[in-house]
């Protein structure tokens, strides 16, 4: 319907002027005025639909983010974002001992993640301790497996073998004992004498896997002509056990009488 050269538009409707006049007296429908002449035109609260409005930006929101009242605009998604001001204590409560993050391997939104799936996601490593503190500060029970390369001779061993005397008539084949740790050996003789027929006095038959790979002295207590006094052992690379009278030389020993040691232990280095 033209009225007057005017067309209304689609949900509006126009009502003539009465006979003798012409013109739009009345609009109805999404838009209101009445009355002949010049009217202002009203859309109604509530006419207007979303389909009515202007096309928005894709993966935008209508909004209005300038901080006073203005006409709304499409926001974007980095604007959102920034208006919402979003933090974590704005999220919902998550299952106990659980992480949100993204394990999908590729870029997705965050889920909750289950200790499990963190330690896979972390990838952690025996080397990765940074954060740790000493050992000394740390506190509590440990417990578990423990894994990885120690460096030098970690080995442990109890046994016993049977020396032999030299420089003495008879050969009373003493039992010694030694416990190894690492590099460590202590080694145990029990008291044993025999009748001496030399100054010197060595007892043979130290184990390989107890021999040092340097000589090494030590103070003991020794017999001598049935008398026990302040002596010296060395032990050496070849498993030999050379004993000595004094403190400072080995040897020295009465080539008569009894001779050879109370019980005796000490510690000496591998190394």
């Amino acid at each position: 319907m033209s009225t007057g050269g005017i067309t209304p538009a689609a949900g509006i409707s126009a009502t003539a002027a009465a006979a003798g006049g012409s013109g739009i007296t009345a609009l109805t429908g999404d838009v209101t005025a009445s009355g002949t002449g010049s009217v202002a035109a009203t859309i109604p609260a509530g006419t207007v639909t979303l389909a009515k409005q202007a096309n928005l930006a894709a993966n935008s929101i209508e909004g209005n983010n300038t901080g006073s009242p203005a006409t709304p605009i499409a926001l974007t998604v980095a604007q959102v974002k920034t208006l919402l001001a979003y933090v974590i204590g704005d999220l919902g409560n998550i299952a106990d001992q659980r992480i949100v993050g993204n394990n999908s391997g590729g870029a997705g939104p965050p889920i909750v993640l289950t200790a499990a799936q963190v330690k896979t996601l972390l990838a952690i490593a025996n080397t990765d301790v940074s954060g740790l503190g000493t050992l000394s500060t740390q506190n509590g029970t440990f417990s578990g497996t423990s894994s990885g390369t120690n460096t030098g001779d970690q080995s442990t061993a109890t046994a016993t073998f049977t020396g032999a005397f030299t420089g003495t008539t008879t050969d009373p084949g003493p039992t010694l004992k030694y416990t190894k740790f690492g590099s460590l050996v202590a080694l145990q003789l029990p008291a044993t004498t025999a009748t001496s027929n030399a100054t010197t006095f060595t007892v043979t038959g130290l184990p390989a896997l107890i021999r040092p790979a340097n000589s090494q002295i030590f103070v003991i207590r020794t017999t001598n002509s049935g008398t026990v006094a302040i002596g010296i052992v060395q032990v050496d690379s070849s498993g030999t056990l050379t004993f000595g009278v004094s403190s400072t030389a080995l040897g020295g020993y009465t080539a008569s009488g009894t001779k050879g040691f109370p019980l005796v232990a000490f510690t000496y280095s591998l190394d």
